[in-house]
């Protein structure tokens, strides 16, 4: 076993801890501190621009102040105790959640479809007795199962009618006169819920000092300001969105929330310049930008001058790093051609593509990715286009990582490590890609959690060195940038012996504007196979283009009311259609050969939440194998 080790470095700036904010229940620091900061110098500035208004800074902080006030004085809510607060997308968040850190208190966020069942867990496992709940249906449930001694705050208003006169709801916390309250900081920002991919979900401390790291390191990397507009349409359960959110806080800047229907209007009138995101939300504006492609008479020559693009930044790739690409051409042969690329580059992109970006959002200067990477296809053309598209690498456990930098911005890398981060890489001298050694990701560092959550009482004792977290995903690092190659556990070997990382196969394949979902399958196998879950509408428009359907149909809205209809295309003349999709994806590529699947089944009918899917919408490997093995088996001898 051998491990290489990397440590995040800048030229011109260092992270360090400050003194005494690491442990122990007085921090020198911390999120509510850096806003309450941020609050003093911009007070007149909008900190928050929701449908229910613009709000400063000076008036959320009023509000952050009036909510820990009723939660200290009237509910008598005392330093690491269990708030819950059970809410999807909601323009509030914000102030309850620096409320309850204000206090000292200790924040268990879920999304609204929380079961009876986990509330009367969560309830047991922590005597939580306060409960922030999204909607009246939620809080009639929440009262049920928690009982009668619990406080359930209504967070929408006004009140229902249908519920108590004396409900409490977030309205009558804002018009509190006394807004007094004795600060203190707890080392736990929160505890949030893992996706529970591979398994049972858990429950981690997030720590202050991790959200802290984030929040002083990356808006030097990136420049970020007072002036920036960050628009937000992240579930506030979501660590991802509680990190965004802190440092748009922390710089002062404003943030505009939007409801993902109504993106488009959004990107293009709210004068966002950071536009945090999720990749299916980029899949689909990709996918408009090549529809607006296909309208336009030029389209043939704006697909060449794309194409164009691309092979550039390939080339550079290639001279660059090795991981990606099963055949390398010469260094100076890249070079060679890298000399006309790059100058026809510039011009394209300032000339000819700078009006499809401005057509998507006039100011916009970084899309940040989380949660999982971009389609290679989609990673690949935006950044053609001119899009700074900036990939992130992080989890619940450990915060952020790595992050692209605009200058070094590689489709198929998660970035440069941050400072202050140290990454081990634990490598098996038989685990190779592509002729390069790969091996498991291992973490440490002031963004690393110290372990999962057990009990109030161990909760409040958290202290000691952040622990070194092995995190589960294989990869390099090239030239400096963290490639991800896939999750070990996915990982598997055909029959011949080839490694397979079925995520990096699925990058490539959901490129196709007819993809919603693929899984590779293969272990133990001669090849590799691919489920593939369509995108119904994409299919749909090509069957009525096609003639197999007449113009107009709503087959797609809600395909498991239409079998008959979907089994005939899927199994019919979908499939050339996805065999030429992939074909062309994978020859484009650079993987191997022997990674390709022989053959797909389209299925008719999407996953679900809860089932093939967690709750944010990752696919449960096993489940679906086990329950498509029929299928599966079927692709394997053909």
């Amino acid at each position: 076993m051998k491990q290489a080790a990397y440590s995040g470095k800048d030229l011109y700036f260092s992270c360090s801890r400050r003194a005494g904010s690491a442990h122990g229940n007085s921090l020198s620091e911390s999120i509510y501190r850096i806003f309450r900061a941020a609050a003093e110098k911009y007070p007149a500035r909008i900190c928050l621009d929701s449908p229910a208004g613009q709000f400063s800074y000076a008036q959320v902080g009023a509000r952050i102040a009036a909510i820990a006030s009723f939660l200290q004085n009237d509910l008598a809510v005392k330093p690491g105790e269990a708030v819950a607060v059970f809410a999807d997308f909601f323009a509030d968040w914000l102030p309850v959640n620096l409320a309850i850190q204000a206090i000292g208190a200790v924040e268990f966020p879920r999304a609204t479809q929380i079961t009876l069942v986990d509330v009367r867990s969560l309830r047991q496992k922590t005597r939580c007795r306060v409960f922030f709940v999204a909607d009246a249906s939620l809080w009639q449930r929440v009262k049920s199962a928690a009982g009668n001694k619990a406080q359930v705050i209504l967070l929408e208003s006004p009140p229902q009618r249908n519920l108590p006169r004396n409900v409490t709801t977030l309205r009558n916390i804002g018009a509190a006169q006394n807004a007094n309250f004795r600060e203190f900081a707890h080392p736990i920002a929160a505890v949030i819920l893992t996706s529970g991919t591979t398994g049972d979900a858990k429950w981690v401390p997030v720590q202050q000092r991790s959200f802290l790291h984030s929040m002083r390191v990356i808006p030097r990397i990136l420049g970020l300001n007072e002036r920036d507009v960050f628009l937000s349409c992240l579930p506030s359960w979501h660590l991802y969105a509680r990190l965004v959110e802190y440092i748009a806080a922390g710089c002062g800047s404003r943030i505009v929330y939007c409801a993902i229907p109504d993106l488009a209007d959004a990107l293009k009138t709210s004068r966002c310049t950071i536009f945090p995101s999720f990749p299916e939300i980029w899949e689909q504006i990709y996918h408009r930008i090549l529809d607006a492609i296909e309208q336009n008479p030029m389209r043939r020559l704006l697909r060449r001058f794309i194409d164009l693009v691309i092979h550039a930044d390939r080339a550079y790739e290639r001279w660059s790093g090795r991981v990606r690409h099963e055949s390398k051409r010469a260094a100076f042969a890249d070079i060679a051609r890298l000399a006309y690329l790059l100058p026809m580059r510039w011009l394209l992109q300032r000339f000819v593509f700078r009006g499809v970006v401005r057509s998507v959002s006039p100011g916009l200067r970084y899309a940040i990715m989380g949660d999982a990477p971009l389609p290679l296809a989609v990673d690949e053309t935006l950044r053609a286009l001119g899009f700074q598209v900036l990939e992130g690498y992080g989890s619940t456990e450990q915060c952020v990582t790595a992050l692209r930098r605009p200058a070094r911005n590689f489709p198929g890398a998660v970035g440069r490590i941050l400072p202050g981060v140290h990454v081990e890489i634990d490598a098996n001298e038989e685990l190779l890609w592509n002729g390069s050694r790969v091996g498991e990701i291992v973490v440490n560092g002031d963004n690393v959690f110290t372990g999962y959550f057990d009990t109030m009482q161990a909760l409040g004792a958290t202290e000691g060195a952040a622990m070194h977290y092995a995190t589960g995903d294989i990869g390099t690092v090239e030239s400096g940038n963290l490639m991800v190659i896939g999750r070990k556990t996915n990982a598997f070997r055909l029959a011949g012996g080839e490694i397979i990382f079925p995520e990096l196969v699925e990058n490539v394949l959901r490129g196709s504007r007819y993809v919603g979902r693929v899984l590779v399958f293969g272990s133990g196998r001669r090849s590799t196979v691919a489920l593939v879950v369509p995108d119904f509408a994409a299919l749909l428009q090509w069957a009525e283009n096609e003639g197999f359907v007449q113009p107009g149909s709503k087959l797609a809205a809600e395909p498991e009311m239409h079998p008959q209809f979907w089994q005939k295309l899927t199994y019919g003349p979908a499939l050339a259609l996805y065999r030429h999709e992939f074909a062309t994806l994978l020859e484009a590529s650079g993987l191997p050969s022997y990674a390709a699947p022989h053959a797909c089944h389209i299925l008719p009918r999407g996953f679900h939440r809860g089932a093939e899917l967690t709750m944010t919408l990752k696919p449960r490997r096993r489940v679906i194998e086990q329950r498509y093995r029929r299928e599966l088996q079927a692709l394997y001898f053909k």
